[in-house]
């Protein structure tokens, strides 16, 4: 307390100030205008790009100073040029120069580098070789601490394309020494990725001699894919030789996370080495796992060999294991290939292709088993495969070749099927029993291709049917999918024809064909569930339906059936043991067992609504020849006909019987109305009765005329 009452304390106080200040003063406006001029300033930056044959420009008139917390000269309006002073290399809104106070009296050293939202031009020629490598190689005159970089811009051309960091944010510690702290951040635009990507580097910096090593250096950062967030970083102890401009990074690990879809990527190099603009490692591997569409996918991929240079790719070896889990069933694959791109041409040399399918529930038989070997190839655009070996444990052949759209016109798929015998069981197991196929969806969406395959399988198995010798051409678009040259050995005869699905709400099915000699009755059950007419002959069909189901369809149903049959059967009905009950009185029976063979058989019927109507059609039999007339709803699956029956030699009164109800128990009755039409009185219409039984019990027990059984009334 004395001692702040003091005079000669206040004093000297007053005195230190005011010698500080006079010295501050005498520092800023002397010293520092001395060391800060302008022709000081120009000697400094010519000496420092001296012998790049570039040159610093900047704002001479604003050049300004700062004594605190440093001596401090801030440049307006900087510019670094390219060799020759013709474009720029750099420029920069504002750069700031501190430096230490030891500088004002001995080596200069730079304390604080900032540059204040610069734009950096930098380009990598066909050779490897950088715009910048002159600067990169000469040593610097002065020793310095940090460097600064605020909302900074630097835009990177190679021979392809350009790239963008935008918002570049650069902080150097101890950047003359020999551990330099780097942390740098920014925002990345390329032509190789569709979303801008945010990235953070950090790590130590080592120099030993004419190499720069950065140990557990970390690239961190996150973009978009689609509209998924994803995550990524990148770590690696990483030795950069000024010599040769070689880096090699050990230890290499990429984790890429995107949560939307579950999916996680770890790869691993035990060594990367980029030199001349090239990557190149000895081997590499990745695991990933993903959750999309329902189901679980896991992979794994191991590369050996790899070189990847300025607009090539060749990879010796790369080997893929995945497989797709959902709750029913498992996809396993593997492809083992070597790859070459060249430009924007890739190609698969060699490939080897296996796939395995298995259901985790139900029946347990794999499908999709396959073991192919082929290549691929692809173009500007297009690209063509070939594959060759086993599906099923059955030979295959395929060959595809797409091309991209072009001049108004779609793209293109076409193809080749060759494949010796196909089971569709284990196939057909995981479909609703009642259901219909929809329309591919990836068919109509934008850019799908138009597909024109041909196809030839040898032998098609399905559970109640097997198709041989199956050939079409296979034409689909985003409006419809058509085999328009059908044939095919099935049914135990030949088929040929059309088969078509149009794109509507609900689809729409077209089936026309041309049967020979085949069995008609698992045609009928296949078509209508309709099986109670067998025999062999020939058919027409042109049937046109729309629906998602069975009955749906059924509904829609409409076209036209033609049969000509021979050696077969009515199944439901015995028209000669029904006959002669109703000429006896006596109850008339059927059931599933009963049939009624015929030599031969005609019919044409106009379907509508799910209908099949007709008129006279035939069936002859030793016995008698029928005309039938009527309709089978084939929604309620009933009968409801109306039959004339003649003796077989076509002599004699037909009798008219009607038959209605289900096809498996029928009734039967006779058409009283029919047999008696015309005739204007009830005793015309008595004698036309007894005439008809008369006849009618001669026909069915083959004698010569004789009276009907005392019980054989109307």
């Amino acid at each position: 307390m004395k001692r702040l009452q003091s005079g000669k304390f206040w004093m000297k106080l007053i005195s230190g100030g005011t010698l500080l200040f006079a010295s501050a003063f005498a520092a800023k406006y002397f010293l520092l205008s001395w060391l800060f001029s302008p022709e000081n300033l120009r000697r400094a930056a010519d000496e420092a790009v001296a012998g790049t044959e570039r040159r610093v420009r900047f704002v001479e008139n604003g050049v300004s100073t700062a004594i605190f917390p440093r001596p401090t000269v801030t440049l307006k309006q900087v510019e670094l040029t390219q060799p020759g002073g013709a474009g720029t290399q750099m420029r920069a809104e504002e750069m700031r120069l501190g430096v230490g106070w030891a500088s004002l009296f001995g080596e200069p050293r730079i304390e604080k580098w900032v540059f204040v939202r610069p734009v950096v031009f930098l380009t990598r020629d066909a050779a490897g070789e950088w715009n910048v490598r002159d600067l990169l190689a000469k040593q610097s005159g002065a020793a310095v601490d940090r460097i600064i970089i605020e909302d900074g811009r630097v835009l990177v051309d190679t021979p392809q394309h350009r790239h963008v960091l935008e918002g570049v944010g650069l902080n150097i510690n101890n950047a003359d020494d020999e551990q330099t702290q780097i942390k740098a951040e920014g925002r990345l635009k390329t032509p190789l990725w569709e979303n801008e990507t945010q990235w953070k580097l950090q790590g130590v910096l080592h120099r030993s001699g004419g190499s720069w090593q950065m140990p557990e250096m970390a690239l961190t950062g996150s973009s978009r894919y689609r509209d998924a967030e994803l995550a990524f970083r990148f770590t690696a102890d990483t030795l950069w030789q000024r010599r040769g401009n070689n880096i090699r990074f050990t230890q290499a690990g990429l984790q890429l996370d995107i949560p939307a879809y579950k999916l996680h990527l770890n790869a691993e190099a035990p060594a990367l080495n980029a030199a001349a603009g090239g990557l190149s490692a000895r081997s590499a591997n990745a695991v990933l796992t993903a959750q999309w569409d329902d189901a679980q996918w896991d992979a794994t991929l191991s590369a050996k060999d790899i070189a990847l240079r300025p607009g090539s790719l060749a990879v010796e070896q790369a080997l893929l294991n995945g497989s797709r889990k959902t709750a029913a069933t498992q996809t396993a694959f593997t492809l083992d290939t070597a790859v070459n791109r060249s430009g924007a041409d890739w190609v698969l040399p060699a490939l080897k292709l296996t796939t395995r399918l298995d259901n985790l529930t139900g029946n347990p038989r794999p499908r999709l088993v396959s073991e192919l070997d082929g290549s691929w190839t692809y173009r500007n655009g297009s690209w063509e495969g070939r594959l060759k070996g086993q599906l099923d444990r059955e030979a295959l052949a395929l060959k595809a070749a797409y091309t991209p759209a072009a001049d108004k016109q779609p793209a293109r798929l076409n193809a080749d099927l060759r494949l010796d015998k196909l089971s569709l069981s284990p196939y057909l197991e995981s479909l609703p029993a009642d259901s219909a196929a929809a329309y591919p969806a990836w068919l109509q969406k934008p850019g799908a291709p138009e597909i024109e395959a041909d196809i030839a399988v040898k032998t098609l198995q399905s559970p109640n049917l097997e198709i041989n010798n199956l050939a079409t051409r296979l034409q689909a678009d985003r409006e419809r999918i058509v085999l328009p040259d059908f044939s095919a050995e099935l049914y135990n005869g030949v088929m040929e024809g059309g088969i078509s699905m149009a794109a509507t709400t609900p689809p729409t099915y077209r089936l026309q064909q041309y049967a020979r000699n085949i069995n008609i009755r698992p045609l009928m059950q296949d078509l209508f569930r309709y099986g109670n007419i067998s025999g062999r002959g020939d058919a027409e069909i042109d049937l046109t339906a729309q629906g998602t189901g069975r009955a749906g369809l059924t509904r829609t149903l409409s076209g036209t059936l033609e049969l000509n049959l021979s050696k077969g059967a009515w199944h439901g009905v015995n028209l000669n043991r029904a006959l002669q009950n109703l000429l006896g009185s006596q109850p008339v029976q059927t059931d599933g067992n009963s049939a009624t063979p015929f030599e031969r058989f005609t019919m044409s019927s106009s379907i509508g609504k799910g209908i099949s109507r007709h008129d006279k059609a035939e069936l002859h039999s030793d016995t008698f020849r029928i005309e039938l007339t009527g309709a089978t709803d084939f929604n309620t699956m009933t009968l409801n006909e109306r039959l004339k029956l003649y003796p077989a030699g076509g002599q004699g009164t037909p009798v008219p019987l009607i038959i209605r109800g289900k096809p498996d128990n029928l009734s039967v009755t006779l058409d009283y109305k029919g047999l008696t039409e015309g005739l204007a009185n009830a005793e015309e219409k008595q004698q036309a009765l007894e005439r008809a039984i008369r006849e009618q019990w001669q026909w069915l027990n083959n004698a010569k005329p004789a009276a009907p059984p005392a019980n054989a009334k109307p």
